[in-house]
């Protein structure tokens, strides 16, 4: 396979302002921040302020390990994927 060669650029190219060749673009302005404001926080700030709610939580009650389990010296894997 021959080596590939490029021509050479002609510098009248990269000097135009996109008279000749790809146009320049010009640089958008920087973004400024603007504080926002919510008004979520208008009403929280009015409304008294909560309680918080008493979490119900289940007692928790293991079931009973199966007998085959311990007999006749078997042993049983249980894999969770």
């Amino acid at each position: 396979m021959p080596k590939f060669k490029a021509r050479e650029i002609d510098p009248l190219v990269m000097q135009s302002s996109g008279d000749i060749g790809v146009p320049r673009v010009s640089k958008p302005a920087v973004t400024e921040f603007h504080e926002f404001h919510l008004a979520t926080q208008d009403r929280a700030a009015s409304k008294p302020a909560a309680t918080p709610a008493k979490q119900h939580t289940a007692a928790f009650k293991a079931r009973p390990v199966p007998e085959t389990i311990y007999s006749a010296g078997k042993i049983i894997c249980l894999l969770s994927l």
